[in-house]
């Protein structure tokens, strides 16, 4: 039997247990709240709207940066706004979110004001925000728009981690270049703007202001996902069938059923979450460029992970999985990878092909990775992460030298008793470290064990890496007796 929205969000909030009578539930349906407060209808609390003062505090403080700035001229345009957003904050930090990318003129703001039309139903909170969510995404460039619509993707309440984000955004072409900036410049630019306008919401912001990840807004998702239906820019794939499928589908995000009879030949971009059933030999998507699959192994008839490698116009491949101890085939065919990421499967060796991927900027592996010879060859290498360098020959750590354009590392330092080239392996991470210095290294993350220590290269380090933004270490005691010179 199918549930309906209001029965899955009554059981979500309200389950059936002894601890029940202690559950606050937050919704913005009466019926909801009604349900899950009965029969005590007195513990429905109804949320009262925000006084004039209130409001207007709110709007103005996303438009300037002190009231004095506020031109009178606008007051009254301003009352009007108020008025038709009905007192809903979500609807006044969206459109003031707007208006802040544009001129404080009384001509633009009256074109907003009469842009918003009065309601036309009783219950009307729900319309009215989605109106102003409506003129805000059209109101969007065209590379934001596709960039907001991706987000459809992604499951509902799920914390979008930004890096990740931004690297799927290159990996399916939406990034231009522009003069003096990398792809990943640009697309961070992207996503500091959605943030601005409100249409994206920022969580785990750093020390320096900058969010590790974001999330939707669930109304805000409710709209990602019509326009990305209508739009045919994406197709979500759970557990009800859709009546109607569109003969080619782009991208596809699979939570839960895929759908037999889909025409997968145009799909260029694969997501999976949790446990997929029924899922096509991952061989049939043969145009795709990102496939990112978390928590799938129970795929049936996939042929996966087996049949990754023959995906050869994949850009951005990260699994997460921890049934995967080893990649079959020859990665080495999939010349257009970008992105590699495998940080979370028990994989214990890298294939030799590798070291084939010239275009390769990102590579996450397990700390239980050996990394093999060759890593030199991989010209485009920007971020490597995690680099065991006990496990890793000294052959290969010094071929990292070779990696003129590598800006992140993060290096595992945890030497045993009984390794019998460590003085080897000590010359061969100082020479590295110390050409890496040189060209374009910015961030240094070194973890290390309780007995190891680092002290061979604190006066080693020469010439000092002159570049290096970010200087991280980790370990229950310190890897440096004293801070490098």
């Amino acid at each position: 039997m199918v549930q309906t929205s209001m029965e899955r969000e009554i059981q979500c909030a309200f389950p059936r247990n002894r601890l029940a009578s202690r559950v606050i539930t937050t919704t913005r349906k009466e019926d909801v709240a009604a349900s899950c407060s009965f029969p005590d209808d007195d513990f429905v609390y109804s949320m009262k709207p925000l006084d004039a003062n209130d409001l207007q505090d709110l709007f103005l403080s996303r438009i300037f940066k002190d009231e004095v700035d506020f031109p009178q001229e606008l007051k009254q345009v301003t009352t009007d706004i108020l008025r038709k957003c009905d007192g809903l904050p979500l609807a006044i930090v969206s459109i003031a979110s707007m208006l802040a990318t544009k001129p404080a003129s009384r001509q633009e703001w009256e074109r907003v004001r009469d842009s918003i039309c009065s309601a036309s139903q009783p219950n009307h909170e729900h319309e009215i925000i989605e109106q102003i969510l409506f003129m805000s995404y059209y109101d969007l460039p065209h590379q934001l728009k596709t960039c907001f619509l991706y987000l459809s993707q992604f499951p509902e309440d799920c914390e979008i981690n930004r890096l990740l984000l931004i690297r799927r955004w290159v990996a399916e072409g939406f990034i231009t270049e522009q003069r003096g900036q990398s792809l990943e410049d640009t697309a961070h630019s992207y996503f500091t703007e959605l943030v601005n306008r409100n249409m994206i919401q920022p969580v785990h912001i750093d020390y320096y202001g900058m969010p590790g990840a974001c999330r939707a807004h669930d109304i805000m998702l409710d709209l990602i996902k019509s326009l990305a239906a209508k739009e045919n820019f994406s197709i979500v794939m759970n557990d009800v069938k859709a009546v109607f499928l569109p003969n080619k589908i782009r991208r596809l995000s699979v939570q839960g059923n895929f759908w037999q009879g889909t025409n997968i030949s145009n799909t260029r971009s694969l997501s999976c979450f949790g446990p997929v059933k029924n899922l096509p030999p991952l061989f049939q998507f043969k145009i795709l460029r990102v496939l990112d699959i978390e928590g799938c192994s129970s795929a049936q008839n996939s042929g996966y992970p087996e049949s990754i490698c023959t995906l050869v116009h994949l850009r951005y491949l990260r699994l997460v999985d921890s049934s995967i101890k080893r990649l079959e085939g020859d990665i080495g065919r999939m010349k257009s990878l970008k992105t590699l990421d495998l940080s979370l499967t028990l994989i214990e060796q890298l294939p030799a092909g590798v070291t084939k991927l010239k275009q390769l900027v990102h590579l996450f592996v397990p700390f239980t990775v050996t990394l093999p010879k060759g890593i030199g060859k991989m010209e485009a290498l920007e971020e490597l992460s995690v680099l065991n360098a006990i496990k890793t020959s000294p052959e290969a750590l010094e071929e990292l030298e070779k990696l003129e354009k590598l800006k992140v590392l993060n290096i595992m330092w945890n030497p045993a008793d009984g390794i019998s080239d460590q003085e080897t392996m000590k010359r061969s991470l100082i020479k590295s470290f110390c050409r890496l210095g040189e060209n374009n290294l910015r961030s240094i993350y070194i973890e290390g064990s309780d007995r190891c220590c680092m002290n061979f290269m604190a006066e080693s380090w020469c010439p000092p890496p002159k570049h290096v933004r970010r200087f991280c270490m980790e370990g229950l005691v310190p890897l440096f007796s004293k801070f490098p010179s």
